[in-house]
């Protein structure tokens, strides 16, 4: 289903582990090369706060208080939700408490794979059946993204070849001396 209108701030939620938070980098690169005018701003737990501010694709990020934060930080983290009218969520991992928030918040376009009691509250939902692991992960993230582009009749360009997490060549030179020379500081 195309809608008519364009989404320029878009929520992106993968607010589990830090390893399936890596494997969005793909879906992410994929809906930036697609719109480069849309801004991706991604809710992450604070463990994975360092890993979104390398990510080239990734314009803010905000920080999910989690599911045992108290209700103040719950109702904080909706405030600033609503406050920040994204035209669009893209919920890559879903719970209750995200998908009932982002409802609340009022978010026009909320997208998310159809699983879970969680997708009552999704106006557009795919099934995948992740639980059969047919594909890799990062797969099904992209193909959340790709819906959403078609979904907003978004040009959709592949994701670049990998890897996806670069550094520095100076960088990774000091570190092999650091790691070769046994001089890893200790913590």
């Amino acid at each position: 289903m195309e809608i008519n209108t364009s989404a320029t701030k878009v929520l992106v939620v993968r607010n589990d582990k830090l390893g399936d938070f890596m494997l969005i980098y793909p879906a992410l690169a994929t809906l930036k090369r697609s719109s480069p005018d849309i801004h991706i701003t991604v809710l992450v737990p604070h463990y994975t706060a360092d890993m979104a501010k390398v990510c080239p694709w990734i314009d803010s990020l905000i920080i999910d208080p989690g599911s045992k934060a108290p209700f103040s930080e719950q109702y904080s983290l909706f405030k600033d939700l609503r406050k920040q009218k994204f035209d669009a969520i893209i919920t890559l991992y879903s719970t209750t408490r995200i998908a009932l928030i982002a409802f609340l918040a009022n978010i026009k376009y909320r997208l998310a794979p159809a699983t879970k009691i969680a997708q009552v509250f999704y106006n557009h939902r795919l099934t995948q059946r992740r639980s059969r692991s047919l594909k890799p992960e990062f797969e099904y993230n992209i193909d959340v993204a790709r819906k959403f582009l078609a979904d907003f009749n978004y040009k959709e360009y592949d994701p670049p070849p990998p890897p996806f997490l670069k550094f520095e060549t100076l960088e990774i030179e000091n570190l092999r001396k650091v790691f070769h020379h046994g001089s890893c500081p200790r913590q």
